[in-house]
């Protein structure tokens, strides 16, 4: 078996390298909240939440998603938390989030999805959590006088750049999950795969 496959495949490397992405995202959320922004500092809690899921309600700290799609959101993550680029840092955090939320519902839950119905819905629900999180600044802007929404030609950019973003990070996200089971899944562990 190749290095990766074995990185991937290892519920205890999967979940040291897993629970090291969470803590980082953790620390960027405390940064983030000194600095004061807590609209990011809210988002970077949920992601981190989510992601601590599985392993919460099973009470298995090795039941996680595979650490790759939490690298994923955490790069992004940090890139934001240290001022890195919020046009391309949001959305691949936003892409992230609903990645790590359809994985954890098919790998982990009773659902069933195809690898082709996940990607789409992994797409949709980056799009639906990017207009939650257009209202969310919406509301910041309006209450508490922050500057998250400037024109509305930059809006619809950013809403261009997410579904571009979901779409290529679905596709690879269906790479992904057609060579490699989560450590803890149902798969895995020689249950249903479809």
């Amino acid at each position: 078996m190749p290095a990766a496959g074995t990185l991937i495949h290892d519920e205890v490397t999967n979940a040291v390298i897993g629970w090291a992405l969470i803590s980082v995202v953790t620390i960027a959320a405390i940064s983030t909240a000194i600095s004061g922004d807590y609209l990011r500092t809210t988002f970077t809690v949920l992601i981190a939440a989510v992601a601590a899921l599985p392993a919460l309600v099973r009470a298995n700290h090795e039941v996680m998603v595979p650490w790759p799609l939490l690298a994923l959101t955490t790069g992004a993550v940090v890139t934001l938390s240290f001022g890195g680029r919020p046009d391309i840092g949001t959305p691949v955090a936003v892409a992230g989030l609903a990645l790590i939320g359809v994985a954890e519902l098919g790998a982990f839950t009773t659902v069933e999805m195809s690898y082709r119905f996940a990607v789409g819905f992994a797409t949709l629900t980056t799009l639906a959590l990017q207009g939650v999180w257009i209202v969310a600044q919406f509301y910041a802007d309006r209450w508490l006088e922050t500057e998250y929404l400037t024109t509305q030609v930059e809006l619809q950019i950013d809403i261009v750049i997410v579904t571009v973003i979901a779409v290529v990070v679905g596709l690879l996200f269906q790479w992904y999950v057609t060579r490699f089971e989560p450590p803890g899944s149902r798969a895995y562990h020689g249950g249903p795969t479809e």
